[in-house]
């Protein structure tokens, strides 16, 4: 069996960031052997900072879509678009030895659907709590006019509430959320929290239509589907060289090695090996 080695931001609130995390917690359950390329946190899993060259052959790596080309240079490449290509981050195209799983099909019509549900039940769910608060959201979809009466509004954002339980009272006592983007795991938490749940559009406000539940009966098929077809990756071709222009992601991904080894970790050690991989990344495009 091929290992798979999932690159993944630092673990945080994003539900895109989580699907990963599910996803390397999914394909453990599986019996595969799974390493996330990511900064260690908190999160109970098998992390990897070092690839060898067997790894690059043989296993598969898997990018969401904010990654530009194959920065860890395997060749069995799985491209998993989580939100719409290039919005917020990487390219709008892939090479053609990538394979290709989406979360939504409205991501990317032609990839294979991979939907990975993050919701907590256990922490979000209808009581009869009292509704006596209005709220809004912005994240992806950028404050893009000014709507007079959010003032007076709870803002819910990134940073408040500060955990998924004061997110989840605050959400019990809203009588109707109202939200710029309309394609977030919060508006699924309200959803079942009780709230009314209100979409921004230019000309007003649009009732948000869930189809999660719909969504859940077709996890473990995707999950099968991707596990089937990802197995089967042998590819043996050329592995194009990513652009000058994407220099900064190898600057930006070891500097923050080297953050966490030598800062938090209150390591003050020269690494040479951490300098000599930092040294071949700058020197592989002069």
């Amino acid at each position: 069996m091929k290992k798979y080695i999932i690159w993944a931001p630092k673990y945080y609130k994003s539900n895109g960031i989580k699907v990963l995390y599910k996803l390397h917690d999914l394909l453990l359950e599986k019996g595969y052997d799974v390493y996330m390329y990511a900064q260690p946190t908190e999160y109970k899993c098998k992390y990897i900072s070092h690839i060898t060259n067997k790894m690059r052959k043989n296993d598969i790596v898997i990018y969401p879509e904010i990654v530009f080309n194959n920065p860890l240079k395997f060749q069995n490449v799985v491209r998993y678009i989580l939100y719409y290509p290039g919005v917020n981050g990487g390219t709008k195209q892939y090479d053609d030895y990538e394979l290709k799983f989406t979360f939504y099909k409205l991501f990317y019509p032609d990839a294979d659907e991979l939907f990975i549900s993050t919701l907590d039940t256990k922490t979000f769910y209808k009581d009869d709590t009292e509704k006596t608060k209005e709220c809004y959201f912005v994240y992806k979809g950028g404050k893009w006019k000014d709507i007079p009466e959010f003032k007076d509004m709870t803002e819910i954002n990134m940073q408040y509430p500060e955990t998924k339980e004061e997110l989840a009272k605050l959400l019990r006592e809203t009588k109707t959320l109202y939200s710029f983007d309309d394609c977030s795991l919060l508006l699924e938490e309200a959803n079942i929290c009780g709230c009314d749940v209100k979409i921004v559009r230019e000309n007003g406000f649009e009732d948000y239509h869930s189809n999660y539940i719909e969504k859940l009966t077709i996890q473990d098929k995707c999950l099968l589907n991707f596990i089937e077809k990802t197995q089967k990756m042998n590819y043996k071709g050329k592995i194009n060289k990513p652009p000058i222009s994407n220099l900064y992601f190898y600057i930006k991904e070891n500097y923050k090695l080297f953050v966490y080894k030598y800062i938090f970790k209150n390591k003050l050690k020269y690494d040479k090996h951490l300098a000599r991989k930092l040294s071949h990344s700058i020197n592989e495009y002069n």
